[in-house]
Order: C-alpha cells, then structure tokens, then sequence
C-alpha cells in the first residue's frame, strides 16, 4: 500500500513539473516565432532605358514600425556604391503600405553601367533589382569611308536594336545632328529589320522603326541643325506604307526647317521611292530682277578711283611647337583655309565605349592657342593629365576642344582644369552622341564644359 502511494506521487511531481515547463517554455516559443516571421516587405524595379530612369516599388511597409529606409545602387562592374538615399517615411511619400522613387542617369553621373539596387529596411536588405544603364554596342555599326586626311567623310550608322530598344540608355529617343558651314557631318543612314524574324521591315534610318500589333506609337524627338549632308534609306516600303526614312511612328517623315543654305538631306524607301521633303534642299531666296539702283547726287561722275592701299604682308606662320606638341601633316593635307595646322598631343590618348584606344587627330589654330582634338567615332573618351595640361599651357594654349560624330563640340579652358586645385588627376571627356560628360579625379565637372 504504502510502495504504491509513494509511486503515485512521484507521477504526480513529474507531471507538475512537465505541465510547469511547458507554461513557461510556450511564451518563449511563441515570442520567438514572432520574431522570426517572414517579412512582408517586398522590393521591385523596373528600368525605364529611354528615359534614363530606374523606377522601384516598395511594399509592405507599416508607418507604425517602419519609418525609415534607405536606397542603394552598386555598379555591378566596379562593385563601388554609385548613389544612396535615405528616406524618412511618412503618410505623405508611404501611402497603403508602399513607396515609391527613382534613379535617374544624372543621381549616377551619367556612368553607363549595370546598377544593382537594394532597399534597406531597419536590419534587412531587399534586392530590388538590376537596372540595365549600359550602352548596347554589340546592337551598333558604324562605318567610315573616306581618308584620314579628307576634310569630308561619310559615316554609315546601323542600330539593330528590336522595336522599342534603346541604344543609348537617357536619350528619350532623342537625336541630334548638327553641322558647321563647311558642311560637315556627311551621313549614310539605312533602316534596317525590326525584328529578329523578319516580319516587322520598316526600321527608320534616323529616328523609330516600325511597331508590332499591341504598340501604337513609336515618338523620335529628331533635331537637324546647320549645313548637313544625309542620305537616308528607310527599312520599308513605301508601297507596303511601312516607310520610315527620318521620322517616326505613325509613319511620318519630318521636316525641317532653317537648314543653312547648302545641306542636302535624301530620303528613299527600300525600293529606291523618293521620299523627299520640302526644306530638304534649302536655296538662297530669289533676288528681284534688274533691281533700281538708288541716285547718289553728291557723288560726281566718273570719280577718280583712289589708289589701292599697300596689302600687308603674310604673317609669319608659327614654329613648329616642342614638347607636347608636335607638327605631324604638311600644309596641303590641311583645310582650305590653313587656319589650323596638325600636330601630336603627348600624353592624350582616345577610347571607344569598349575602352580601346581608337585614332584621333589634333590641330591647332594659328594663334596657337585653340588645340582641337577630333575623333571619327559616337561614342569616344579622351584621356588627359594635370601635367599635359601644365605643358600645353606653357606653350601658350587657352582652350582645347573635343569634336566627335552626331554631338557638338564642346570646350574646355586650361586655367579652369589647373585651378581646381588638383595636382595629378586622370581626366576623363566623354561624348556619348547625345551629351558630353567631364571627371577629374573621378569628380564630375562637366560643368566647365562649353
């Protein structure tokens, strides 16, 4: 009797003991599945090319515990962080649980890359996504005809790009040219397939191609400035109303007008169907015929004409530079009016998108102080250093400029590089055929550009 009230109380301890543990270990266990819930933020991004934007979404979020978080985007080559953000949450820019923002080209200082970008939530990370910002080169041709030495050169520009592609991420489908008086640049276009399978020929030769059944409109903001020479070849034809010679979608051809007054712009189909356009061969304006001469009568009859004055001289032409620079081409390779004369840069050297090094030439005005830097390419970097400059500056030039295909030139003084101060720095002068972009040092100074 008594063995078996002792047994009874032992269950009796151990199953206290079981119940107590287990009153006191649920809490924790419960507190810990609490802590360890899945989020429900979520993070998603969408890459706008054409207008150089990187949109995200983020959801999920409760003003109550979340009230802050931070943007971040890393250049998926260099691994650095190109841009950061934080953002302080509230109920005006987090609405139902989400926020929303973007990245431009501009927030990552125009570096054509891939961008990996996270959002950051208190202790958690979210990958949002990658955004493509890379300049599609493998989809670009480019074809130059002509000697180095001539002063006219024809270049054939190709994109393969499918229907809604963007070349150039920023651009908005935005596209430039512009030429001097002496009637430079001369361009072959051609418009080629907008789909890989063929179906789909009206490609543009400057401007937006065709477009597929769910897209109705294709926009190219097309600008033409200047004494120009373009022969455009559309994708399509005309006889199928899918060509596109310099345009956009809905087939149409623009115009343009205020053209100087010795450009030439041809368009065909792809059957030879001239597309030509009023304006597109501008003329000086008719001059009235056997106009009356005004009546002088202070002046006498048959004046005697004053003798000739003495003409000066030819100045002397400069010597030939030492140092950095060097002349390098004998005067009947120069233009027509030998301002300027070639000469080798020490120390400048020229790149593609890729980063190779791609041929260049240099001139220099007569005065000496205008050294111009000219590359038959799109897309081109010149690279330069402090002590360059220091150089040139000793041997009396104020100004460089950089000259490529499809942008304007731009220029750059000396004294503004040397006084920002900077000992020794690489500089960077990159024109992309839509914009112009300046580093030293890797700090962006493109505002010295003009």
């Amino acid at each position: 009797m008594k063995r078996t009230y002792i047994r009874s109380l032992l269950v009796f301890v151990f199953a206290s003991l079981f119940l107590t543990f287990s009153f006191v270990s649920t809490p924790a266990k419960a507190a810990a599945a609490a802590t360890e819930a899945p989020s429900t933020h979520k993070a998603v991004l969408t890459t706008n090319r054409a207008a150089g934007t990187a949109n995200y979404t983020v959801t999920g979020l409760d003003l109550a515990s979340d009230t802050a978080l931070t943007i971040n985007a890393v250049n998926s080559s260099t691994k650095k962080t190109a841009f950061t953000k934080n953002i302080t949450l509230d109920e005006t820019n987090c609405k139902e649980g989400t926020f929303t923002g973007n990245i431009t080209l501009a927030d990552l200082k125009y570096a054509f890359a891939n961008y990996t970008v996270t959002v950051t939530i208190g202790t958690k990370t979210l990958t949002a996504g990658t955004a493509d910002f890379t300049i599609h080169t493998a989809k670009a041709g480019l074809s130059i005809t002509g000697n180095t030495g001539a002063a006219v050169r024809t270049a054939a520009f190709v994109s393969k790009e499918a229907t809604g592609g963007v070349l150039v991420p920023g651009t908005g489908n935005q596209i430039s040219i512009q030429g001097t008086e002496a009637g430079s640049p001369n361009i072959t276009a051609k418009g080629g397939t907008a789909s890989d399978d063929g179906q789909l020929s009206g490609g543009a030769a400057i401007g937006s191609g065709s477009v597929t059944s769910e897209q109705k409109k294709a926009s190219a903001a097309i600008t033409i400035e200047g004494k120009v020479t373009i022969a455009a070849t559309a994708g399509g034809k005309l006889a199928d109303k899918d060509a596109i010679a310099i345009g956009d979608t809905p087939l149409k051809e623009q115009k343009f007008a205020g053209l100087l007054v010795g450009a030439v712009i041809k368009r065909w189909d792809s059957d030879g169907v001239d597309l030509t356009q009023e304006g597109d061969k501008p003329t000086e304006p008719d001059q009235p015929s056997n106009p009356d001469q005004p009546s002088n009568p202070d002046q006498p009859s048959n004046p005697d004409q004053p003798s000739q004055p003495e003409q000066p001289s030819e100045p002397d032409q400069p010597s030939e530079p030492s140092g950095a620079v060097s002349t390098s081409a004998p005067a009947e390779e120069l233009t027509a009016s030998d301002a300027e004369y070639l000469v080798t840069v020490e120390g400048l050297s020229v790149t593609n998108a890729l980063g190779k090094q791609i041929t260049h030439t240099c001139t220099q005005n007569v005065q000496g102080k205008v050294l111009t830097i000219r590359v038959n390419s799109i897309v081109a970097t010149a690279h330069l250093t402090m002590e360059t400059l220091r150089t040139l500056k000793a041997q009396g030039v104020e100004t460089i400029r950089f000259c490529t295909l499809l942008y304007r030139p731009t220029s750059v003084s000396i004294d503004a590089l040397l006084n920002l101060g900077v000992d020794e720095a690489d500089i960077l002068w990159t024109h992309n055929g839509i914009q112009a972009r300046l580093t030293v040092g890797g700090t962006d100074s493109s505002s010295l550009l003009q």
